[in-house]
Parts: C-alpha cells; sequence; structure tokens
C-alpha cells in the first residue's frame, strides 16, 4: 500500500473527527438551550394558570382581597422575568423590542410543541454526529494499524538496502578510498539514519522532491535521530509545553440570597462560585444540580457569567460547578448541599 495514501487518508479521517466532535458538542449546547427554554414556557404556562384562578376568585375574596392582591402581583412580577428570559434568548438581535408579555396561553403552548420538536430533531442529529464520530475512530484506529504494520517492514527494508550499498560504497571496500569516497559514505549513512527513522522516512515519502527533503534535514540540523523513542518524547514534551492547561476545580458555589414565595412554593436563589486560578482565560461557566429523587446531574446554567438565579420548588438540591476554556473542561467542584422550603404563610389579620 502506497505510503502517501495511507497518511493522506489519515489526516482527512482526523480533520473529519475534528470536525464531527466539534458539532457534537455545538448540538450538545442546543440541546441543553432547548431544555433550558421549554424549562421556561412550562413555568409560564403554571404562572399563567396561577393568574387566571385568582383573576377569577378576586370579586369574592372578601376579607382575603389584599392578601389575593399580593399574590397576583409576586406572580406577575415572576412572569416579567421568565418573559424577559425567553425574550434573551429566542432573540439573538438585541435591538428587539417585541413584548413577550402579550403572549397568551394557546401561543405558549404552541411555543411549547415547537421547542419539543426542535429537541428531537437536535437529538437525531445529535445520535447521527456520535455515529459519524464512532466509524471514524474505528477507520482512523484501523489506518494507524496498518501505517504500524508498515513503520516495521520499513525499518527491514532499509537495514537490507544498507547492507548492499556497505558491500560496495564502504570505504573498506574501496580499493584506495579517496576523500569523495569518504564523502559519499557519509552521506549513505547520515540518509540510512534518517530513513531508518519511520516518522522521518514517511515524510521522505511524502515529499516531492528528494534533493529539497535532504536539503531541509540538513537546515534543520537533523543529521541522525539516535532513536525513534527519543524524538518521541521529546515532541510530546514541547508539545505540552506549549499547550494551554484547562482552568483549576473551582470552588464550591455559594447562595448569597434567597427568597420564598408561599403561593408559587417557589424558592428563588442567587447563587454564586469563582475558579481557583481566577477567571482568566475562562470562556464558560457550567452549573449543575439534581434533586432528591435523580440520580443523575442535569444542567441548569451555562455562561460566560459567575452568578445566575433559580426558581426552586421544595426539596434537597445538590449543586456542582465546573469551568471551560480554550484547553479543555476543569474538574468539578466540590458539592453544594441546599434544602429548598416551602414559605411560612402570612397569618392573617
Amino acid at each position: 500500500v502506497n505510503i502517501r495514501e495511507i497518511e493522506t487518508e489519515i489526516l482527512n479521517l482526523q480533520m473529519r473527527l475534528s470536525e464531527d466532535r466539534r458539532q457534537q458538542q455545538e448540538l450538545q449546547m442546543a440541546i441543553s438551550q432547548c431544555k433550558s427554554a421549554a424549562d421556561l414556557v412550562d413555568r409560564w404556562i403554571i404562572i399563567k394558570d396561577e393568574l387566571k384562578k385568582i383573576e377569577a376568585e378576586l370579586p369574592n375574596a372578601g376579607n382575603g382581597l389584599a392578601a389575593a392582591k399580593i399574590r397576583q402581583k409576586a406572580l406577575k412580577d415572576h412572569e416579567k422575568e421568565v418573559a424577559e428570559a425567553l425574550r434573551q434568548h429566542f432573540s439573538r438581535d438585541k435591538s428587539d423590542t417585541s413584548n413577550w408579555l402579550d403572549r397568551d396561553r394557546d401561543s405558549l403552548v404552541s411555543l411549547q410543541i415547537t421547542i419539543n420538536q426542535r429537541q428531537g430533531q437536535l437529538l437525531a442529529a445529535y445520535e447521527t454526529c456520535t455515529e459519524r464520530c464512532r466509524k471514524s475512530e474505528m477507520m482512523l484506529v484501523q489506518h494507524q494499524n496498518r501505517r504500524n504494520e508498515q513503520d516495521g517492514a520499513i525499518v527491514g527494508i532499509v537495514d537490507a538496502a544498507y547492507q548492499r550499498i556497505s558491500a560496495t560504497l564502504h570505504p573498506d571496500r574501496v580499493q584506495n578510498p579517496s576523500d569523495q569516497t569518504h564523502r559519499r559514505w557519509n552521506e549513505v549513512q547520515q540518509a540510512y539514519r534518517i530513513l531508518r527513522n519511520v516518522q522521518l522516512h514517511r515524510k521522505f515519502v511524502s515529499s516531492d522532491s528528494e534533493a529539497e527533503f535532504f536539503r531541509e534535514m540538513a537546515r534543520l540540523q537533523i543529521g541522525f535521530v539516535e532513536s525513534e523513542k527519543a524524538e518521541s518524547q521529546d515532541s510530546q514534551l514541547h508539545s505540552y509545553a506549549a499547550r494551554p492547561e484547562p482552568p483549576s476545580q473551582c470552588r464550591m458555589p455559594v447562595v448569597i440570597e434567597e427568597s420564598s414565595d408561599s403561593t408559587s412554593r417557589l424558592t428563588t436563589v442567587t447563587m454564586q462560585w469563582r475558579c481557583e486560578n481566577g477567571e482568566k482565560g475562562v470562556t464558560e461557566y457550567q452549573l449543575q444540580s439534581k434533586g432528591s429523587q435523580s440520580n443523575d446531574f442535569e444542567v441548569v446554567y451555562e455562561g460566560k457569567g459567575s452568578d445566575c438565579i433559580l426558581d426552586l420548588l421544595p426539596d434537597e438540591y445538590v449543586f456542582r460547578v465546573r469551568a471551560r476554556n480554550s484547553a479543555g473542561t476543569g474538574s468539578f467542584s466540590p458539592e453544594l448541599v441546599y434544602a429548598a422550603h416551602d414559605a411560612p404563610e402570612k397569618k392573617k389579620s
């Protein structure tokens, strides 16, 4: 099999796999955003149902009229927050000033269906992309195995050629060897040391000009490589030193503010966190949580900010956070356990 063909195929597979993994990450992010939007719409529908119920009770509220209006105002304020969050999610154009509060319950149900359909499409695309990655990884391993087999054969071929050339060009085999004979033999030894290194041999075969390849080796002062292992270790060391490191572990998230509403049973908390090595280079934070009835964490916030506001139903939650940068994702922070309780009911006057 042609060495150049194998190298080209490996390079193409690596590029294809890198692009598929990038798409996979983007789809995963889009799915998470869809889920967040669906949760906001679900919450808004519940708020609208509660407001409709209160409006129906107001004419007959009697002594409870004041309390009912307070509940009504709290729900309307919360509705504004949810509407603004949805507007920011869907309106990428910052000049969009459309009033999302004008939406009625039917339009929200329609939006909910649209979001669920979109989420289904994204999940299907994610599965397809994942399968492409799996196949590309398998093909890449197969081609790399073929290349490794070929590398072993190359060493044998180069050694055999060197033995044949030694029989005629070695100065000990030449009568009255001249300076030119010694120079030629030095060139043979240099070429042998280069070509016996499988990585340099692949570069030699893939080059368009043999003369230019050896001139490049001379310019770089490669001469010869004592062993392939030494070169590989040096290459890995330089690569590691040049590559930026992922963020360090974040500190445990903390609740800096909380408030409860007995009507909606929601506890609104403001959470904050920090990364050990500061925020330099961090491109995104990801906050995850799970309730007492769940075994799996789910993403509740992703963004550049180091704080967020969450609405929690009564339950015991576990929170953790991690940071990302161009080099990768850091480890999760220590876990915070937080219990959200029902707000105490106000005494009637």
